[in-house]
C-alpha cells in the first residue's frame, strides 16, 4: 500500500466525505489523515484526540457520534 499514489486522483471524489484521524494513531499517521483530507474537494476531517488504530469503546462511541452526525446532515438522496 505505501507504494501506491492516489494524490492525483483526490481531487476528482465528489462524493461526501468524512475523514477520521485518531491523533494517536502510529500505524496511519494523523498528518495523512489532513492530507487526504485537504486533497478532497469539501471533505470535514475529524480528530479522536489520543486514539489509536484499534478505537477502544469509548473512541468507537464518539467515532461513531461523528458519523451519525455526518451522514445526517447530508441531503436526502432522490430515488
Amino acid at each position: 500500500m505505501s507504494r501506491v499514489d492516489v494524490r492525483a486522483d483526490l481531487g476528482r471524489i465528489s462524493a461526501p466525505t468524512l475523514v477520521m484521524a485518531p491523533t494517536g494513531d502510529r500505524l496511519v499517521l494523523p498528518e495523512s489523515s489532513h492530507r487526504l483530507a485537504a486533497g478532497i474537494p469539501g471533505a470535514q476531517l475529524f480528530e479522536l484526540p489520543g486514539a489509536v488504530h484499534i478505537l477502544n469503546e469509548a473512541d468507537r462511541a464518539t467515532w461513531l457520534g461523528h458519523v451519525r452526525a455526518f451522514l445526517g446532515a447530508l441531503p436526502a438522496a432522490r430515488v
